[in-house]
């Protein structure tokens, strides 16, 4: 029970009071800092949701609006990343259950997001994904699967398009 409140005061002081529009923004990567979010100077918007405190983020890279980190494994963001309005990384998946409840057993994977990328608007990348470093994620896309570097993926599922 105690456990569940500490969770629950955490996500109020990080997420709603740090993710705040009337918050600084010139001052968030502090508060998230302080909480226990690793990152060296990063620009977050508002309203961006972050699950856990495992979550890295590397120097001058760039969370928009609306952002929804769960990080119950480590979620590694590189360094001069751009992530766009309404990207979900999800850590979490899911073993397959049976016929009475599909989704089984919680399992948590990490994700990492290579130095230099630019994951675009309302992309989802899922548990156990490796984006190599100066990727383009497209729009729109699902990353279910590890994405070589310096090359352009589109699509749900995403897909190589062409190297960059």
């Amino acid at each position: 029970m105690l456990k569940r409140i500490k969770h629950h005061a955490w996500s109020f002081l990080v997420n709603v009071i740090g993710g705040c529009t009337i918050f600084p923004k010139r001052v968030r990567w502090r508060w998230y800092r302080i909480f226990g979010i690793n990152n060296d100077r990063i620009n977050v918007n508002s309203h961006c949701y972050f699950r856990t405190p495992n979550v890295v983020i590397g120097k001058n890279s760039f969370l928009n609006n609306r952002c929804f980190i769960e990080s119950n494994a480590r979620v590694t963001i590189g360094t001069d990343c751009c992530i766009a309005m309404d990207v979900i990384i999800g850590s979490d998946t899911h073993e397959l259950g049976d016929s009475k409840r599909r989704a089984g057993k919680v399992i948590s994977l990490p994700i990492t997001i290579g130095d230099g990328c630019w994951i675009g608007a309302r992309s989802t990348i899922l548990a156990g994904v490796t984006i190599g470093e100066g990727c383009i994620i497209a729009a729109g896309s699902v990353v279910i699967k590890d994405c070589k570097p310096n090359s352009l993926y589109a699509g749900v599922p995403a897909i190589w398009k062409k190297d960059l």
